[in-house]
């Protein structure tokens, strides 16, 4: 006959509540998860519930990523979200406009950024080279119904700086217009390849990602092709010595282009400042 102490029944007993309190946690944690199929249902959850996780089981595309905080822009045709993944969760390399699908994650509102922290690497990329047609809009519409574009890929049309002097430099905020009415736009991309040249005057077509912080909702383009000139000029130097008499063959630089030697005339140069140099050997 075995003999079972007060001891033995009581170690049984832990042992037995143990395995069962991990049973019910695996449970918990698997019946956690939220399936989303789109981001634009996700975004209608509760963003201030920070410890829910979500799965999007659609697709969405990558439309800018960087390595601050390890950041992805992602949209799909419902909706626009950063994933900011500051700890790395997420290990898979990925090409701008490749499609994923199956991330996991909580959500989060931060200085009005609504925002996607990852929960797991969700792996290789289902698909790549997606279109992702910007949505057009006048800057009324981006100033009325901003979170409706927030992390969305818009163009917004017909927009000018207010002031175009100096050039772009990292986490500036410059005043654009319309006409009209005012909003502001911000250099939110650190060391992208408009940074550091001249603030164009316009009027632009200016793509980019609107996005919020504390201070402020802003529009932030990607890169200089994100700007689009609506208006283009042609420029005739006429290079003179200090006798007035005219130069030959000077070397001339507007911007990013320089002319052959002898070749004055720039066309198709966007409105606004540009800096200039004319060079010229024995001057």
């Amino acid at each position: 006959m075995k003999k079972f102490t007060l001891l033995s029944i009581l170690l049984v007993f832990i042992a037995s509540s143990f395995c069962n309190s991990l049973i019910a946690q695996k449970n918990k944690d698997e019946n956690d998860v939220v399936t989303v199929e789109n981001l634009g249902e996700l975004l209608d959850m509760d963003f201030t519930d920070n410890s829910t996780v979500y799965e999007i089981t659609g697709e969405v595309v990558l439309t800018y990523q960087q390595s601050f905080r390890n950041q992805k822009y992602i949209q799909d045709e419902t909706g626009g979200i950063l994933i900011d993944d500051n700890p790395g969760v997420i290990t898979t390399s990925y090409n701008l406009y490749d499609g994923i699908t199956g991330l996991k994650g909580t959500i989060s509102i931060f200085g009005n950024m609504r925002q996607f922290t990852p929960a797991e690497d969700p792996g290789d990329a289902t698909s790549d080279n997606n279109e992702v047609i910007p949505i057009e809009i006048s800057l009324a519409e981006f100033v009325d119904n901003f979170m409706d574009y927030q992390s969305r890929l818009v163009k917004v049309l017909n927009i000018s700086f207010v002031d175009p002097t100096g050039n772009f430099a990292n986490g500036q905020v410059y005043e654009i217009t319309d006409g009209e009415i005012s909003a502001e736009f911000r250099t939110t991309f650190f060391g992208e390849d408009y940074i550091g040249t001249p603030i164009p005057g316009g009027p632009f077509n200016i793509t980019g990602l609107p996005n919020s912080r504390a201070e402020g909702d802003f529009h932030s383009a990607r890169f200089l092709s994100d700007f689009e000139p609506l208006a283009s000029y042609e420029i005739t130097f006429d290079v003179i010595d200090e006798n007035d008499d005219p130069v030959a063959d000077a070397i001339i630089t507007v911007g990013p282009i320089t002319n052959d030697p002898g070749d004055y005339l720039f066309e198709n140069v966007p409105g606004g400042s540009h800096p200039f140099t004319v060079t010229k050997e024995g001057y």
